[in-house]
């Protein structure tokens, strides 16, 4: 009889024992590491990020391939005996815990895993395995441009991601070799008369090292030649189902989307290939207006979908794309040198005010806002990944890459001083940007979305601006002048001239989802036609003239018994008895849509107005009250609107 079971090769799981008073180590909070993305999400970021620095032939993309596989007790009864362990753990009620949800896993006869496989890889040469396993794990060489993150592997992804707290890896690199080797998680413990440490490595050996024989590696979990180079990770203990599935498709898009739009990584989950042709699809499917993702992450903050829309369009069309909906600049900032920007002023393209920062992997560092005082509405890319810029923010990325800070840099205080200020330049030349689009000449085109602003304040920097061949480039200058934002410069209240209940064409602008903004009246007695006045005529020519009323005003839009409704916030400078409102309703290129009229309008307790085209009539308003109006229009679908109210003469 052998030894030990032929499938397992005589692996076990080896646990380094522990020097006299050396402090003991308990169960590592891993789920609070990756709270802020969640546990796949990381496991996804980890992975495929390694994968990518690992590309072999750069003219052809990278695949990973993501499976679902089981190992049964029967074939590897010591891997499954890391119970033995476990129970060795059960101390504070905390660790009972922790402790029945693995037992739970292993007292069965077998285990689900999920298997990474990577192809067009050089696999983990020069002994990498090391460094994921035995170690805090530094990765791949840092000083390598256009790779991943300064810290290398985090094995904490793949081992929170486990419900045994424990991985397995497996390599056939480019040099012709072969590696393996596993890790589990634990806390110090005693076990056979002696105290070992937390950590517990998987291998034939007896001091646990990696296995590097092609014979000593179970087949089951051996990376075969006839695959190519590259690497496999097996996560034990992750179950199949379809929100594991889900969470894996929406982690890939969110933070790789770039990579393969640019065809440099192709990822198949199960029967779901991800890869430039299926990209379009699959990031509607998952992200559009409507859709929940499973990761809660992704529902508001980080979708990936208008940063998409905005690179698509504009790569379509270089030198002509449509600059209303979409705008993209070039700059030279200081250390990093020339960067990209792309801008999605879309309103249909379901902006959410985020700009999606990354570097030469094309992996999404972070998504956020640039402040709450950003009111425009807009998504946006920022890129860099020339060479040198690319190595800089490198090393001033954090270890779990997602964010770029002075602090992470390791070098003297100097260099780290040197530095400072590239996170603030960057923010400084998104902004920049974004001031050049709405408040340009042609602001009647673009969108803003205003929220609740009644009180706006921007940070205003200085840029100069040229256009060359249909792309705007720019340079930046540190200009940091605080000021009151001037809101009337891009959106311009005027008079509507309404005659025979239709609105006439008139300054102004539109606002998206979401907006408020200030309208002021333009002082002394309006004359019929100057601009600063509207009318409310009927069909037979009888009416009256009424002067714009000063207001702060809101409109959302809301779903009331399955329609689209658009609630109206006002609150006015003056009381005005009886008013008329005229409602601009918003295209892509104007604030007025003759083919759509109001409904229907009520205020409170659901009382109606009357309405007339677009207008509503009748309305009594008090002075710094807040007035509610509801709003249904003729078609149905959620617009952009403009509130003008007047007074009648």
């Amino acid at each position: 009889m052998d030894r030990y079971n032929d499938s397992e090769k005589g692996c076990k799981w080896y646990f380094v024992p522990e020097a006299k008073n050396h402090q003991k180590l308990g169960f590592q909070g891993l789920e609070e590491l990756f709270r802020m993305g969640g546990v796949v999400n990381s496991l996804v970021r980890e992975i495929l990020q390694n994968s990518v620095d690992a590309r072999k032939d750069k003219s052809q993309p990278v695949r990973v391939a993501f499976t679902f596989e089981t190992v049964s007790k029967n074939n590897f009864p010591e891997l499954f005996n890391l119970s033995a362990h476990v129970e060795q753990c059960r101390e504070s009620e905390n660790d009972k815990n922790i402790c029945n949800a693995i037992l739970e896993v292993l007292n069965t006869d077998t285990i689900s895993y999920l298997k990474v496989s990577d192809f067009n890889t050089t696999g983990l040469i020069d002994q990498s395995i090391q460094k994921i396993v035995y170690s805090t794990g530094y990765g791949r060489d840092a000083s390598e441009a256009g790779k991943g993150g300064a810290f290398g592997y985090g094995h904490n992804a793949y081992i929170a991601a486990s419900k045994i707290r424990s991985f397995l890896v497996s390599s056939y690199d480019e040099k012709g070799c072969w590696s393996f080797a596993g890790l589990t998680a634990l806390k110090s413990h005693r076990f056979n008369k002696q105290d070992v440490s937390s950590y517990g490595y998987y291998s034939s050996k007896d001091n646990g090292d990696p296995l590097s024989d092609y014979d000593e590696i179970p087949a089951k979990f051996r990376r075969e030649a006839e695959f190519g180079f590259g690497t496999d990770v097996f996560i034990l203990g992750f179950d199949e189902n379809d929100d594991g599935k889900q969470n894996i498709v929406e982690s890939v898009l969110a933070n790789f989307w770039m990579a393969i739009y640019r065809e440099i990584l192709i990822v198949e989950i199960g029967d779901t290939v991800i890869n430039k042709e299926t990209l379009d699809d699959l990031l509607k499917e998952h992200f559009s207006e409507g859709k929940v993702p499973v990761n809660s992450v992704f529902r508001n903050r980080r979708n990936p979908l208008p940063a998409y829309m905005a690179v698509v369009n504009i790569d379509k069309n270089e030198e002509g794309y449509d600059k209303s909906k979409y705008r993209y600049y070039e700059g030279e900032l200081e250390h990093i040198g020339r960067v990209k920007l792309y801008f999605n002023i879309n309103r249909k393209d379901n902006n959410n005010k985020h700009v999606e920062y990354m570097r030469s992997p094309l992996m999404l560092i972070k998504s956020a806002r640039l402040g709450n005082n950003i009111h425009y509405n807009f998504s946006a890319l920022f890129l860099c990944d020339n060479e040198i810029g690319d190595g800089i923010l490198r090393r001033m990325e954090s270890p779990s890459h997602d964010d770029w800070k002075k602090e992470n840099i390791r070098d003297n205080d100097e260099v780290k001083r040197m530095y400072a200020d590239i996170p603030s330049s960057i923010k400084s030349f998104i902004r920049d940007k974004l001031n050049d689009i709405f408040e340009s000449d042609n602001a009647d085109t673009i969108h803003i979305d205003l929220g609740n602003l009644l009180n706006p304040f921007l940070t205003k920097k200085s840029a100069s601006v040229t256009s060359q061949g249909g792309r705007e480039k720019g340079s930046v200058e540190n200009d940091k002048v605080k000021k009151r934002s001037k809101i009337e410069k891009t959106i311009r209240s005027g008079g509507y001239k309404d005659v025979n209940g239709t609105p006439g064409e008139g300054p102004g602008n539109i606002l998206t989802g979401r907006g408020s903004k200030k309208i002021k009246s333009g002082g002394g007695k309006p004359h019929p036609g100057d601009g600063s006045n509207s009318t409310d005529f009927n069909t037979e020519g009888n009416g009256s003239v009424g002067y714009p009323v000063e207001i702060d005003y809101e409109a959302i839009a809301i779903i009331k018994n399955d329609q689209v409704w658009h609630r109206i916030y006002i609150i006015p400078k003056e009381s005005c008895e009886k008013c008329f409102i005229y409602l601009g309703i918003g295209t892509d290129v104007s604030d007025y849509d003759k083919n759509v009229v109001i409904k229907k309008a009520s205020g409170r307790n659901n009382s109606e107005f009357n309405v007339d085209g677009n207008k509503i009539k009748d309305i009594e308003l008090k002075a710094n009250e807040k007035t509610i109006i509801d709003v249904r229009f003729s078609d149905n679908i959620k617009h952009t609107i403009s509130v003008k109210p007047f007074k009648y003469e």
